[in-house]
């Protein structure tokens, strides 16, 4: 069945009323429920990949994926549908656009805007570590914005279970993602974890708060040699940028994963000190840990300079006798 053909048909309970949108794999409708009237998102694999070896399975994974997450920040399960015409995934609809079509549109954005956006991301992202979910494909396309202000992640297909259910899908899309968005372990073939996707949301807020990507060449071969081994520019030589804010963004893009952020967690508390106006660094493995020299001692006070003792008091001159009286004369 074509992308088309599918306005007007029934998946399971839902309605599929018009597109939303395409994705390398899928393509996204707006849909309703038959006898509730529920707006929701349906994500169908895109009728080139359904007969692609192993594509319906890893469709499958990211609904079981989404089924174990519950939080503000990400998209919620409504149901899955593996059927004879496609795979579906059904998610809550929410209005909006993503960071991706903010950034088209407006250009570099606020700071401030951007730090809160973000660490409502970290948040979401904390929750999902927790659970032992890598999201491996986070980027400001997969991020959507609503009226209000709130962010939702969307797009768990390239996520990775740290479990043993999943090591096979992992090894068969190891370098799957988007390339410039890409931590070095990531693409160099190397086991992932939570920091693979601070570095993403590293890249995501350069390009967000510069309207450029840290790191881009048109040969795919370049482009890898520079995310491994180049620096990126200093954000704040490509657009002005609070220094704290600069910060966090290079420590979240540092090439050794053992020096960026040790948790979603960490990073998100660095934005919110940042809004509050601190610094924006706390301690933990990735960030600067305070000095393990030890401190000198203080300068011991000098001791007081004796007072000189009293000179002593020279003996009284004696009295000198006195004088002996005279004789009286005799009458």
């Amino acid at each position: 069945m074509t992308s088309k053909g599918l306005i007007g048909e029934e998946i399971g309970d839902y309605v599929v009323l018009a597109p939303l949108g395409e994705q390398v794999m899928a393509n996204l409708y707006l849909g309703e429920h038959r006898l509730l009237g529920q707006k929701v998102t349906i994500k169908a694999l895109s009728p080139e990949m359904v007969k692609a070896p192993g594509m319906r399975e890893r469709f499958e994974r990211e609904a079981r994926v989404l089924a174990q997450l519950n939080h503000p920040a990400i998209t919620r399960l409504q149901n899955f549908y593996d059927l004879p015409s496609g795979c579906f995934i059904v998610t809550d609809h929410s209005e909006g656009e993503t960071l991706a079509e903010v950034l088209e549109r407006d250009g570099p954005l606020p700071a401030r805007k951007v730090a809160t956006w973000i660490s409502q991301v970290l948040s979401g992202l904390e929750y999902a570590h927790e659970r032992g979910v890598i999201h491996r494909d986070l980027k400001p396309s997969n991020i959507l914005l609503d009226p209000s202000g709130a962010v939702k992640i969307l797009s768990f297909g390239l996520s990775k279970i740290e479990a043993a259910e999943a090591p096979k899908l992992t090894m068969q899309g190891i370098t799957l993602g988007t390339m410039h968005y890409m931590s070095c372990e990531q693409l160099l073939g190397k086991t992932v974890d939570g920091r693979a996707d601070i570095y993403s949301t590293g890249v995501t807020l350069y390009e967000l708060l510069s309207g450029q990507l840290p790191f881009f060449d048109a040969d795919e071969r370049k482009m890898i040699l520079k995310i491994v081994k180049q620096p990126p520019v200093p954000l704040s030589k490509v657009v002005p940028v609070p220094p704290a804010l600069e910060m966090i963004v290079h420590m979240a893009l540092a090439k050794d994963r053992a020096k960026r952020y040790a948790s979603a967690g960490d990073m998100r508390r660095a934005l919110e000190g940042f809004l509050a106006g601190g610094q924006g660094q706390p301690e933990g493995r990735g960030a600067k840990p305070a000095s393990t020299k030890p401190a000198k001692p203080p300068t011991p006070a000098k001791p007081p300079t004796p007072a000189k003792p009293p000179a002593p008091a020279e003996p009284p001159t004696p009295a000198k006798p006195p004088a002996p009286a005279k004789p009286m004369p005799v009458a």
